[in-house]
């Protein structure tokens, strides 16, 4: 059986010998040169189409600290802000936020229906993101976390 791979910015099968995609043009030996700075950089600058998501970390994101990160700070988003999907990031820290917020008020607070299904919703949320969070670091654990990376389109 043929083995297969995927090219990581427009998701061409081809066979796995090749260097270079067939269809976007994308260089796999610059792949391995790609940075985690130089992808945050265009995320942050709105520069889309010259950012791939990979799950081969790049040298400049170790393994283990992005790990510890998740695991310990994840609920913040921290290991989103670290490789800079700050978008996800802040969802995380909002949903947190929220969860933990509306779960220690006082059952006071809740006297009206509306105030105690926005209790409900809030708590829905940050168990969503809880769940996403352990996800994160089990996909970080078993090197299946993307991680933005930027290289030239076409060389």
């Amino acid at each position: 059986m043929k083995e297969n791979k995927t090219c990581p910015r427009c998701f061409y099968k081809m066979p796995a010998g090749l260097k270079m995609c067939p269809a976007c043009g994308m260089n796999f030996d610059k792949l391995e040169q790609a940075t985690n700075r130089e992808g945050r950089a265009a995320l942050r600058a709105n520069e889309k189409e010259r950012v791939v998501f990979t799950n081969k970390l790049p040298c400049d994101v170790n393994k283990w600290k992005l790990f510890f990160l998740t695991l310990f700070l994840g609920f913040t988003g921290a290991h989103m802000f670290r490789v800079g999907r700050d978008v996800r990031g802040f969802a995380y820290l909002i949903l947190n936020i929220l969860g933990i917020v509306f779960t220690f008020l006082p059952s006071s607070y809740f006297v009206t229906s509306l105030m105690y299904n926005i209790f409900i919703i809030a708590n829905l949320a940050w168990a969503v993101a809880v769940i996403f969070w352990i996800t994160d670091a089990v996909l970080v654990a078993f090197n299946k976390f993307k991680v933005p990376v930027s290289l030239p389109y076409r060389e």
